[in-house]
């Protein structure tokens, strides 16, 4: 806890210089200068309120007390530990992390024993041979989870039963028509309503009927054919009636969900754009600006007036510029702060706003 309090203090002195002087502070985290494992791809990132992160990949956990990454990995026979080493999602809430795992289950983590609880959400008959892709809060003692068997759930944290009355009704065979579910978002404009991003398509789901709508989009490619924008990856809501959304393999859209009509920004892009169709990440810069996380090509900013993208560089020129690496995930913290997955390590960065 110490290492931890001198790093957040020393983030709190440098974050302080920031707003006086309007630079950018940037710290990267790699097997060069820290015990970060150098096979460590993180894919998914949250943090507790003491500043404490947590790292999800391929290869299990990492927890960063801001000095040390500690991993967390599945062990034979003890089922005190996560169930499977493929950590496809994580989300902290209150003293727990609940993980889900490809093809391993779900399981919640007491934060302050560091113990864990395999938990068999589908029944016994299922076990743990099931996949969670998603998982979110939902009001106080509730958590809406993806899971490769019954589509979407809402469970109890308390005792992890179904809550039958929050449902999205699947069709026949408990499959829903547009794919599997990969990403749930809260709506931020209406109030009991779910985003579900899905391999075929984008569902804008009420989690009080059960209902939802789906909606799909393609592109007319040179040769005059159309292309289905499949596999969206991220989704931020820029109005009350638009959103951009980034696709893998596709760009991205900017689209208007109320009368559904869209424009879509891909490779290549009238004067600068991204160089990479790969879209992981779209979050929350400022009105009307979105960082937009690439493979290959690192860190952009999208204005959603202009249609404009540029390329977003530290500034620091003293420093190679490490936007110019793959980024994967973005997580903002309440400081403005930008915590961020790449090949090989993780940064923190609180820009120059």
């Amino acid at each position: 806890m110490r290492a931890l309090f001198i790093c957040i203090w020393a983030l709190c002195c440098s974050i302080q210089a920031v707003c006086q002087q309007k630079s950018s502070v940037f710290f990267k985290w790699n097997n060069d200068n820290s015990n970060y494992p150098g096979y460590f791809l993180a894919e998914n990132i949250s943090q507790e309120k003491n500043g404490i992160i947590w790292l999800g990949g391929r290869e299990g956990l990492l927890r960063f007390d801001g000095k040390h990454f500690q991993p967390f990995a599945s062990l034979p026979f003890d089922s005190t530990t996560i169930p499977g080493n493929y950590i496809a999602a994580q989300h902290i809430n209150g003293n727990y992390l609940y993980g889900g795992t490809f093809a391993t289950g779900f399981f919640a983590m007491n934060l302050t024993s560091l113990k864990v609880k395999n938990i068999s959400l589908l029944g016994p008959q299922v076990g743990n041979k099931f996949t969670v892709t998603s998982i979110i809060s939902h009001k106080k003692d509730s958590l809406w989870i993806a899971c490769s068997r019954k589509q979407l759930i809402c469970v109890d944290k308390n005792n992890f039963k179904i809550r039958p009355n929050f449902k999205i009704h699947p069709l026949p065979n408990n499959t829903i028509d547009s794919g599997t579910i990969f990403n749930i978002q809260l709506t931020q404009h209406d109030p009991g309503k779910l985003w579900l991003l899905t391999d075929k398509s984008i569902l804008l789901a009420n989690s009080q009927t059960g209902e939802y709508a789906s909606f799909k989009f393609s592109i007319k490619s040179k040769n005059g054919q159309f292309i289905s924008l499949e596999n969206a990856t991220s989704i931020t809501e820029d109005s009350d009636s638009t959103a951009i959304v980034g696709f893998f393999n596709h760009g991205l859209i900017k689209w208007n969900f109320r009368n559904n009509t869209y424009q879509h920004f891909d490779y290549p892009i009238l004067k600068a754009g991204i160089s990479n169709n790969v879209v992981n990440k779209i979050i929350f810069k400022s009105p009307n600006e979105y960082f937009v996380s690439t493979s290959n090509s690192g860190l952009f900013i999208f204005n959603s007036i202009s249609n404009i993208f540029r390329k977003q560089e530290v500034s620091n020129n003293s420093q190679p510029d490490p936007f110019s690496e793959p980024t994967r995930e973005l997580f903002k913290d309440k400081n403005g702060g930008i915590w961020i997955t790449m090949i090989g390590g993780i940064a923190y960065w609180h820009p120059a706003y």
